[in-house]
């Protein structure tokens, strides 16, 4: 993604933990699994029909259960 519109820098420092295998919590697995699912009940509320944020709560969720909940979230890619 260098140089293209998604090299965001948030993005970088993701990807920077991700390929060190460093989960220092800055927001956690659980945190994002439970923001993705409040995203995701609002939107039904809404009648707004969402895709990827349930399918990013459920990828954190399925993260938190192998025992990663208190890592970063970038431990949602384990």
């Amino acid at each position: 993604v260098g140089g293209g519109p998604l090299d965001l820098p948030y993005l970088q420092a993701k990807a920077k933990a991700i390929r060190a295998r460093d989960w220092t919590p800055s927001f956690s697995v659980a945190n994002a699994a439970k923001d993705g699912d409040l995203i995701t009940a609002a939107a039904q509320e809404a009648g707004i029909r969402l895709d990827v944020a349930p399918a990013a709560a459920a990828r954190f969720r399925r993260a938190a259960d192998a025992g990663h909940g208190d890592d970063d979230m970038a431990a949602g890619y384990l």
